[in-house]
């Protein structure tokens, strides 16, 4: 399945901004009274927090997507837990799955969408609690 190149971009910035977001909050930790921080922490903080708020920009964008009903497969499929048919279509999956039966993701990406959507929640509520 080919995404619109748009999408791509948004998902290669989500992906390599978060992870480096990880990278970083290991560098960083909470300063003791009377010590100073050295000047590779205060880099890798100026860095956290200026790649924070592009994220946030790159999260809204994705919102805005699926608000507007732009996003490829649509808003329930990523938040399917307030629709009894997309519910049923990743119990389903996880039973497959639990059977060591892989399901052809072209057609049966139910979980998947559930999966991201819950990664896009927390995401957008870290980058909110850090703005």
């Amino acid at each position: 399945m080919r995404y619109p190149k748009v999408q791509r971009w948004l998902h290669l910035a989500l992906s390599l901004g978060i992870t480096l977001q990880l990278l970083l909050s290991t560098i960083m930790a909470q300063p003791r009274p009377g010590k100073i921080r050295s000047a590779f922490e205060l880099l890798a903080f100026g860095l956290h927090e200026k790649l924070g708020m592009a994220l946030l920009v790159v999260l809204f964008a994705h919102w805005i997507a699926w608000v507007l009903g732009k996003s490829q497969h649509g808003f329930g499929h990523f938040f399917p837990w307030s629709f009894a048919e997309r519910r049923q279509l990743v119990y389903a999956e996880i039973v497959e799955l639990a059977r060591f039966r892989l399901p052809d993701p072209e057609i049966r990406n139910a979980l998947a969408g559930a999966v991201q959507g819950v990664g896009i929640v927390v995401a957008s509520l870290l980058a909110l609690s850090g703005s």
